[in-house]
């Protein structure tokens, strides 16, 4: 579906972005033992339009995407361990919310260098376990401008789109709605914006009861630094 041309990969950023949060909400009520929890190098590059996440990791390798992963981690415990290293690896600081809320813990983390330009991508998932089901909140950032756009195909899953104002910034918000195979819907908040050191941000959130975890979000993006 995704060519490995980084001129058509940058353009089509942000479709990459929402077509990522479609992947990995198949795998929502997977629990921990459903995802591979390796810690060091990887095994393979990730698919492009992933954000640096690695949906199938047993797919083949793609050589010709031009992004390395250098460092991950998956599971709570190795993401947890593999946090500090992701973070050094990099050559800019994530946005990173100060107060996580509580019970909520890192479940995911990726440092990736892209092409020749070395372009740098930060990637973490967080999860809670709620009486409603797992509350994923995902964050995508990336050491470059992606463009606020998509094509109509991804604009389908769009059900609102919209400038929401957080604190004193303003996010691009879109929410998202995705029919399952069972009938039932997934809806995913999704808000984004380039911070003033040029990193772009995204964060989104998806399980759970969705009213609240629009509350969540939004907490959580007022509280990142």
């Amino acid at each position: 579906m995704f060519n490995a041309n980084r001129a058509i990969l940058v353009a089509a950023g942000i479709l990459a972005i929402l077509v990522s949060v479609l992947v990995i909400g198949t795998r929502l009520d997977a629990g921990p033992s459903a995802l591979s929890e390796n810690y060091g190098p990887p095994t393979r590059n990730p698919l492009p339009g992933t954000g640096g996440v690695d949906p199938e990791p047993d797919a083949a390798m793609n050589q010709e995407i031009g992004e390395l992963q250098v460092l991950s981690g998956h599971g709570p415990e190795q993401a947890k361990n593999a946090f500090g290293a992701v973070l050094a690896s990099l050559p800019f600081t994530p946005h990173l919310p100060q107060n996580l809320t509580k019970g909520m813990v890192i479940y995911h983390v990726a440092g990736n260098l892209e092409g020749t330009n070395r372009v740098a991508s930060f990637d973490a998932t967080y999860i809670k376990q709620t009486s409603a089901g797992r509350i994923d909140l995902h964050t995508f950032q990336k050491q470059e401008n992606i463009p606020q756009n998509a094509n109509p195909e991804a604009q389908l899953n769009w059900a609102e789109v919209k400038t929401m104002s957080i604190g004193s910034k303003e996010w691009v918000y879109h929410l998202l709605i995705f029919p399952q195979p069972d009938g039932t819907k997934l809806r995913v908040h999704h808000i984004s914006r380039t911070f003033e050191d040029g990193i772009y941000v995204s964060f989104d959130i998806k399980g759970g009861d969705p009213a609240e975890g629009l509350v969540l979000l939004e907490q959580s993006a007022a509280d990142t630094k």
